[in-house]
């Protein structure tokens, strides 16, 4: 009998920390990058309407509780699939057993860049011991192809909410009310930025798409175009509109952002990132290179032919 008792004794104690051992299926390695350790919180009131049918994201994407984070978006980009391993087999509510994967598409407003915040349930009083105990950090992994189309796949069917006109659909006169608007809101700059950024998604991308307008010498794209975005014209277009308060206000902005001085020239234009756009960009924003980037930062040196670039695009010589 107490043999018996002392086999079962020893099983228990075998599976308990066997249950404690488990870790949870991370193949291939390559799919998941550690981005640290984070605080997980429970989503404010204001960010769950309560006994609502549909509860939206402010991605326009229906939320689903316990797979739902709100992130910090200079920390994690929204749209992003994140892994979290301290939350693999958990027991959730519905009885379903939680695989640790979670849907980054909600954006926390909060100051803090490490803290994450959970939706819950539409019923705020349903409760589920998900995440370990409050005021613990846990370790969070960016997930990655082929992993991340996977989890992607299985939501796909998600209630989509009616989305507003993008930046591509306004008239002069709407973009115009829209920027007047934003311009007396209480938003900060950043929330301002991920506002237009959000209106702008889906346009499409092309290159080389602006020039100094159609009287133009050596350029006659257009000198603003919100139906087409490369790289660097998304950005000069989205922080035109974020300082903007007026249509008028937006193009001269634009143009001043684009150009050395706001001087609309092929050869004022700011061809070069480091070496013309970020220097003549003072006047508006900080390089905070050094700041964030601190000692993995490294110089570099590179030669600019400006006579050559210039030449291969036409201009003169008795212009250079």
């Amino acid at each position: 009998m107490k043999r018996n008792i002392l086999v079962l004794l020893i099983l228990i104690l075998f599976f308990s920390c066997h249950r404690k051992m488990i870790k949870p299926p991370m193949q291939p390695a390559f799919s998941y990058k550690s981005l640290g350790f984070f605080m997980i919180k429970n989503m404010p009131p204001e960010n769950v309407s309560a006994g609502q049918k549909n509860n939206f994201t402010n991605l326009g994407i229906e939320k689903i509780a316990f797979r739902t984070l709100a992130v910090n978006p200079q920390k994690i980009l929204p749209g992003t699939v994140l892994f979290i391993p301290a939350t693999y087999g958990r027991i959730l509510p519905s009885g379903e057993v939680h695989d640790g994967f979670f849907l980054a598409d909600e954006i926390n407003t909060s100051q803090s860049k490490n803290e994450l915040l959970l939706f819950a349930d539409l019923k705020p009083t349903k409760k589920a011991k998900l995440f370990p105990a409050a005021g613990k950090r846990v370790e969070v992994f960016y997930v990655s192809e082929p992993i991340r189309a996977s989890v992607q796949q299985r939501y796909k069917f998600r209630k989509v909410k009616k989305q507003r006109k993008s930046l591509a659909d306004l008239t002069a006169t709407e973009f115009d009310t829209l920027l007047r608007r934003q311009h007396k809101s209480p938003l900060s700059p950043q929330q301002r930025i991920q506002f237009y950024s959000q209106k702008g998604k889906g346009i499409p991308y092309e290159i080389f798409l602006l020039g100094e307008g159609p009287l133009a010498k050596y350029d006659q794209d257009p000198l603003m175009d919100f139906a087409r975005f490369d790289c660097m014209t998304f950005c000069e277009h989205i922080l035109a509109a974020t300082i903007s308060d007026s249509y008028t206000s937006l193009f001269k902005n634009l143009q001043h952002i684009r150009y050395k001085n706001g001087k609309i020239e092929f050869l004022s234009r700011n061809h070069y990132t480091i070496a013309d756009w970020l220097p003549n960009n003072d006047w508006l924003l900080h390089d905070v290179t050094t700041k964030v980037g601190g000692e993995q930062c490294k110089s570099m040196t590179k030669i600019i032919d400006r006579r050559a670039f210039f030449s291969r695009n036409g201009v003169a010589e008795n212009e250079l």
